[in-house]
């Protein structure tokens, strides 16, 4: 399990600010089949929704712990 580095949360936000992703297909709801999917490239920050802890990787502000 990930563990923040600061305060030991284990749950964790992504924010998205820019980039992209690409889908093949849309359902009749406007709604991303996700198995279309074709890239993936979005710029984001991913931080701690604890401590609000923040780094550009999940490894930058979180290690990984055995249970």
């Amino acid at each position: 399990m990930w563990r923040c580095k600061e305060c030991g949360g284990t749950e964790f936000i992504e924010q998205y600010m820019n980039g992209y992703r690409k889908y093949r297909e849309y359902d009749k709801e406007g709604e991303p089949v996700y198995d279309s999917q074709v890239d993936n490239d979005p710029e984001l920050d991913i931080e701690c929704e604890n401590c609000g802890n923040r780094g550009d990787h999940l490894t930058d502000i979180a290690e990984w712990v055995e249970e």
